[in-house]
């Protein structure tokens, strides 16, 4: 059904495309799509397949032409079902990075490798226990609620269970199947889905009573799993970094592995794959191992030491690691989506007033790559940490939103965008209140110092500047920094085309709440070219009141039920306003509309003011 002013060629873009993408390997991966998404959201598909795991630095053709990844699938001439190819690509220092990175991962499982970033215990999510361990499949439940409705009489039961007894006794004496032994089996085998679907993870769980800890505990959640164990160790090696003379020859990175049957190799990454070097711990070798050690006893051709996906590569030195990561492979198949992609809302302490002492916590086991990892995910100078991350945030806002596809696409970024700018946020928060962030404003009171670092902007839930004074000092502003964050969630539920906020997040770490937002363009410059345009930065000595900011205001107010209202300034000038005088609009050097400070977003109820304000109640 089609609303007023929509055509039918909406209906149209919606049909789907059925992609089938062929790998190197054999594997082909069905896909469908539509022709909003783009050729990278086809290449995370494929990296995500179990059968073509292995890749990650690959680029896709269709009819011999190379596709660009930014490429929507509506700019291709696309057939209802067409034929992708993957080709290996060339990797460069940071695709090697993030290759190992990407393994490692795959090794944890559905474990993410910051699972306590939010915590001393982060909250387990339940998705992994809603499921039966044992893995059954899911008509298992389906057939317990039909149950009921398909229970047969006693008497039927007799008559059943006297056909099951002929039928066993039968296939005793002669091996032959009767035909009153089938209905037999599959009544039996039914009574033990049954009673395996009876003993689920929520059976005897009191609901009204404070869980224990092997429920709430992540680390007792992943010790349920029994994840197989693939490799015993895979690190960067020492020989790092990469001498000048060898990154001419194309050498990217150097790697140490140990595989389960306890046999070390030197592993280097080049451009166009990994391979078997000839290092030990004790001498720098980078030639090819297969082709120092040809004709030796035990040593096979080249090839065999060589392989574009490090994957691969191990697979062929490690029987046992081939075996494992297949059968981990087939375990995070067989979950559900839910279980396996981090969310940062189940990584957030769930409990965090509820945590075991420090001698009960512990790494499970010890891996020296774990010290490793902020190197293999940001390189050694830290460049990839650098992100811009309000120009993310307003671009991923400005995705069109025209059809249902649209809006998921956009909603899936934001939902990513989030979840990172979380965890940078948390990680920068916990360094502000252990003293490791130089302020930018040393200078100052301890309670008006501001950070800033990977343009994530931290200053402390203190009334540093007395701003709020007369209404409670510190505790009033450690309510506001809350109501602020509120504000936030309102303006971005009713996402209002042109109106800009900030990423905001608000950690309370160790006693002190800090609070962590995205950089507006320009705000360290100079006043004049970021300047306020819309309410007061100074408690109303001066307002603004820009009428297009104005005009972007008023589907808030009306959604919000703000009144338009009339304040002076010190001068006497009147000037009208939908929201408080401390709400702040001003606009950034990109031209941008920003809304600040939203902490008189969501004012005092009106009952409250008329039953409690009155008389001598302040």
């Amino acid at each position: 059904k089609l609303e007023d002013g929509e055509t039918g060629d909406a209906s149209i873009e919606e049909q789907p495309f059925r992609l089938m993408i062929k790998a190197p390997n054999g594997a082909e991966v069905p896909v469908i799509a539509t022709s909003q998404e783009t050729v990278q959201d086809i290449k995370q598909v494929v990296s995500e397949t179990a059968e073509t795991v292995e890749y990650s630095c690959f680029y896709l053709e269709y009819q011999g032409q190379r596709l660009d990844d930014s490429t929507e699938l509506s700019e291709l001439d696309l057939e209802p079902e067409s034929q992708f190819e993957l080709f290996e690509d060339e990797y460069t220092e940071r695709e090697a990075r993030l290759h190992v990175t990407r393994l490692r991962d795959l090794l944890l499982g559905t474990v993410t490798a910051s699972a306590d970033v939010a915590g001393l215990d982060a909250g387990a999510p339940i998705f992994d226990t809603i499921k039966h361990p044992d893995g059954l499949e899911s008509d298992t439940v389906a057939i317990a609620r039909s149950d009921a409705d398909d229970t047969p009489s006693s008497a039927t039961k007799g008559e059943k269970a006297k056909k099951g007894d002929k039928a066993k006794k039968g296939k005793r004496s002669d091996k032959k199947t009767s035909e009153n032994e089938q209905p037999a089996e599959a009544d039996d085998e039914a009574e033990k889905m049954r009673a395996a679907a009876a003993n689920h993870a929520f059976k005897d769980f009191v609901f009204d009573e404070v869980p224990a800890f092997s429920v709430l505990s992540t680390e007792r959640a992943m010790q349920r799993l029994r994840l197989p164990l693939c490799v015993r160790q895979l690190t960067v090696s020492g020989w790092n970094p990469v001498p000048r003379y060898r990154q001419l020859q194309g050498d990217l990175l150097y790697l140490q592995v140990t595989t389960l049957e306890n046999q070390s190799y030197q592993l280097t990454c080049s451009r166009l794959g990994f391979y078997v070097n000839s290092s030990s711990l004790s001498r720098f070798n980078p030639c090819a191992y297969g082709e120092t050690h040809a004709g030796q006893a035990g040593v096979r051709s080249a090839d065999f030491y060589a392989a574009h996906s490090l994957v691969t590569l191990l697979k062929r030195l490690s029987p046992k690691f081939a075996q494992a990561f297949d059968e981990l492979q087939a375990e995070m198949a067989r979950r559900e989506p839910v279980e396996i992609l981090p969310f940062v809302s189940s990584e957030q302490a769930a409990t965090p007033w509820l945590v075991r002492g420090a001698e009960n916590r512990g790494p499970a086991s010890y891996d020296a790559g774990r010290v490793q990892d902020v190197y293999l995910r940001l390189g050694a100078q830290a460049g990839d940490s650098m992100r811009d991350w309000n120009e993310e945030l307003q671009s991923i806002r400005e995705m069109p939103r025209g059809n249902l596809s649209e809006r998921v696409l956009r909603d899936r970024q934001l939902h990513k965008w989030h979840s990172e700018f979380a965890e940078a946020a948390i990680r920068g928060a916990q360094a502000v209140v252990e003293g490791e962030m130089p302020a930018l404003n040393p200078s100052d009171a301890a309670e008006q110092h501001m950070y800033l670092r990977d343009n994530i902007f931290y200053s402390k839930g203190f009334d540093g500047r007395e701003t709020f004074a007369e209404l409670g000092g510190d505790a009033a502003a450690h309510v506001a920094t809350g109501k602020d964050v509120t504000g936030v969630r309102l303006l971005n539920q009713l996402d209002v085309e042109g109106l800009n906020t900030l990423g905001s997040v608000v950690v309370d770490y160790r006693g002190v709440r800090v609070v962590a937002q995205s950089v507006v363009p320009g705000i360290f410059r100079n006043q004049e070219t970021t300047q306020i345009v819309y309410g007061s930065i100074d408690s109303g000595a001066t307002v603004g009141s820009d009428p297009e900011f104005h005009k972007l205001m008023e589907p808030v107010a009306k959604a919000l039920h703000f009144g338009e209202h009339t304040v002076q300034d010190a001068s006497g000038a009147s000037h009208t306003l939908y929201s408080s005088v401390d709400v702040k609009g001003l606009t950034g050097t990109d031209g941008r509309k920003y809304l600040l400070d939203l902490y008189r977003m969501t004012p005092v109820d009106v009952e409250f003011l008329e039953s409690e304000c009155t008389g001598d109640k302040p």
